[in-house]
């Protein structure tokens, strides 16, 4: 269903909400059908990177999907030290 909107029809207000929810969708998809994750892997991680388009950079929010992408480019060193780094600043 996503995949057959164009995203410039979507409201520039409503963006933020498309795109998380979007990135939410087919990441909980993926987990379902375990075995054919690259095609929904790739629409999660591609909605992802849109939806951090509207968040602060730097921000708590912004960090954790940054440890996200980590993960789903099995670069999981990068995404323990993100993960680090977000759980030190927010206990401040």
């Amino acid at each position: 269903m996503f995949l057959a909107i164009p995203d410039d029809s979507i409201p520039d207000s409503m963006r933020a909400i498309y795109y998380g929810n979007a990135a939410e969708v087919f990441f909980q998809v993926g987990m379902v059908y375990y075995s054919a994750t690259p095609p929904y892997n790739d629409l999660c991680n591609k909605y992802r990177r849109e939806y951090m388009k509207y968040i602060i950079p730097g921000s708590i929010e912004w960090e954790l999907l940054d440890a996200e992408n980590f993960i789903y480019m099995e670069n999981y060193g990068a995404a323990i030290a993100t993960a680090v780094e977000v759980m030190e600043r927010a206990r401040l």
